[in-house]
């Protein structure tokens, strides 16, 4: 019963840790575009590494891997275009492990510039990643 029980968690991506909750999504296909370390800000003790795949006829994949940050409800990722343009703002999945957040655009030539993951509750950046400007990363177009 217990094997069985753990197995489903690992096929869900969800394994539960002493209360709180891993997300394992997988890793996208192909090589990441772009990539950036994920630094805490404002005090906050944060770590991963933040990668941005292209797929094809869906647009961006933003993957934050290896992702360690506080226990704290009301965490959001937002997604932000090289010109500082918000694209999306998500709940965050979970507060370790390895996430992907999907980002389509109706704006063409639109690249990502940087992934924050802020705190609604303290109105603060929590960490943010700023990606490099890179000539191979695609630009979202309409979908």
């Amino acid at each position: 019963m217990h094997r069985s029980i753990c197995f489903f968690l690992l096929a869900c991506g969800q394994i539960s840790v002493g209360g709180s909750t891993t997300t394992n999504n997988a890793r996208p296909t192909g090589a990441p575009v772009t990539q950036a370390a994920i630094l805490g800000q404002n005090g906050q003790t944060v770590t991963g590494i933040a990668y941005v795949f292209f797929v094809s006829n869906q647009g961006y994949i933003v993957r934050l891997e290896g992702l360690s940050v506080t226990n704290e409800s009301n965490l959001v990722v937002k997604i932000y275009s090289r010109t500082g343009i918000l694209l999306t703002s998500l709940g965050l999945k979970s507060f370790t492990g390895n996430q992907n957040y999907s980002v389509s655009s109706t704006t063409g030539g639109t690249q990502i510039g940087s992934v924050t993951i802020y705190s609604n509750l303290k109105s603060i950046n929590y960490a943010q990643a700023s990606f490099p400007q890179s000539a191979s990363q695609p630009t979202l177009r309409n979908l």
